[in-house]
This record gives C-alpha cells, sequence and structure tokens, in this order.
C-alpha cells in the first residue's frame, strides 16, 4: 500500500526540482542580461570615441563655417597638422587661395566673440593713444584709438592678442574706462606706435633748438658788453 505513495512522492518532488531549475536559469539569464546592460553603458558613457574632432575648434573651423574654406581643404590642413604638429595654423591658412591675413583676423575675433577692425593710422586718436604707455602697448600687443562718447566714456582699443583677457581687464583697470575690445593686425599695432614714437622724437628736436637759440642770444649779448667795455678803456 505505500508502494504508490512512494512512487507518487518521488514523481511529485521531481517536478518542483524541475521548475525551481528553469526559474533558476530564467534568472540567471535575467542577472546577466542586467550585468551587460550596466556593462555596455559604462563603456557608452567613458567610450574615449566620443571624444571627436569636433571639440577642436580653431580658426580653420571658423573659416569652413564662413564659406572662405571647404571640407576637403580643412582636411588637407588637418593632415599637415598631423604631420607637422609644431606647424602654425595661420602660416597653413595663407598658402591657401584667396585667404587673406585679414579673414584669418577675422576668424579669430569671431572664435573670442569679437570684432575685427581695420585700423587707419591717421585716424588714431592721440589722447586715446596716449592713456597707455607705448611700451605696454608694444609688449602686450593692445592699443587704444578712439574714446567715445561724452557724458559716459568708452574706450575703444585694438589688440592682436584676443585670448589674452587678462590684459583687457588690466586696460579697464588703468584707464578706469569702460573698454570695448576689437582685433587687429598685429603690424597695424607696429605703424601707429612707430607713428607716434617719431612726433615725439621731432617734439624734442624743437624744444633743443630753441634752447640752443636762447643761448646764442645770451652770447651775442655778452659779447657787445665786453666791445663797448673795450671801447670805454
Amino acid at each position: 500500500m505505500r508502494l504508490p505513495f512512494i512512487s507518487e512522492k518521488r514523481h511529485h518532488s521531481a517536478k518542483p526540482g524541475k521548475g525551481v531549475q528553469q526559474n533558476t536559469d530564467a534568472e540567471a539569464a535575467d542577472m546577466d542580461f542586467s550585468e551587460s546592460e550596466s556593462l555596455r553603458g559604462l563603456s557608452e558613457l567613458y567610450s574615449p570615441e566620443q571624444t571627436s574632432e569636433s571639440n577642436i575648434h580653431d580658426i580653420a573651423d571658423v573659416l569652413l563655417d564662413m564659406g572662405k574654406i571647404n571640407a576637403r581643404q580643412l582636411t588637407s590642413l588637418r593632415k599637415k597638422q598631423k604631420e607637422n604638429p609644431c606647424s602654425d595654423v595661420s602660416s597653413l591658412l595663407l598658402k591657401i587661395e584667396k585667404i587673406s591675413a585679414d579673414d584669418i583676423f577675422t576668424a579669430k575675433a569671431k572664435m573670442y566673440g569679437l570684432k575685427f577692425k581695420q585700423v587707419d593710422v591717421e585716424k588714431v586718436d592721440k589722447e586715446a593713444f596716449s592713456k597707455l604707455d607705448i611700451e605696454y602697448i608694444k609688449s602686450n600687443r593692445i592699443m587704444p584709438v578712439e574714446v567715445q562718447g561724452k557724458t559716459k566714456k568708452k574706450l575703444i582699443v585694438v589688440t592682436s592678442r584676443p585670448e589674452d583677457l587678462f590684459v583687457i581687464e588690466d586696460v579697464k583697470s588703468q584707464t578706469q574706462m569702460n573698454v570695448e575690445a576689437f582685433v587687429c593686425a598685429d603690424e597695424d599695432i607696429d605703424k601707429v606706435c612707430s607713428k607716434f614714437e617719431g612726433q615725439k622724437g621731432d617734439y624734442n628736436i624743437d624744444d633743443i633748438m630753441d634752447d640752443m637759440a636762447d643761448v646764442e642770444v645770451v652770447q651775442d649779448h655778452e659779447d657787445n658788453s665786453e666791445d663797448l667795455e673795450q671801447m670805454a678803456g
């Protein structure tokens, strides 16, 4: 009488064992899937492939946006930069046909949210220029060119180094004025400095000549006095 019961018990106990194994396999599969998803998420988060060339933004990229160069020219430029990492991008760009120095300075200005300004040497305000010492202008490549406004005056400066934001802030501190900065060609700063240095030199020569004339007059007066003394004797 116990044999059927034992048989049923064995049969009954076999089914749960199989079901437990199936559930365990399913749970393991779920765990494997979740772990692989986590690993894949981490790999996507830290994958170095996400650092694309679009993060490298320089004058060449701006010129491409401006339509001054095309994608083929940019690719060729990047290849040359890779072959010679020490090469200057501006020098390489100047070798491209129809790219001028003004185009490069315009692109450089856009990179820093500024505008490019061509400096007319003859129109630079001498009073504005004198707001900074000429040696400071030469060494820091920043130059005042104009004062705008009557009640609330603003100093217009040009620089060939727009990336040097500290210098622009220093000019504000020195002049105690509101400053608006533009980007200019480096040679424009040299031309204006040479002009005002020349004017300063001419002014000093005139002063010296005036002093020499005064000395000569005194000398003539003294000579005449000696002649009168001899005649009286």
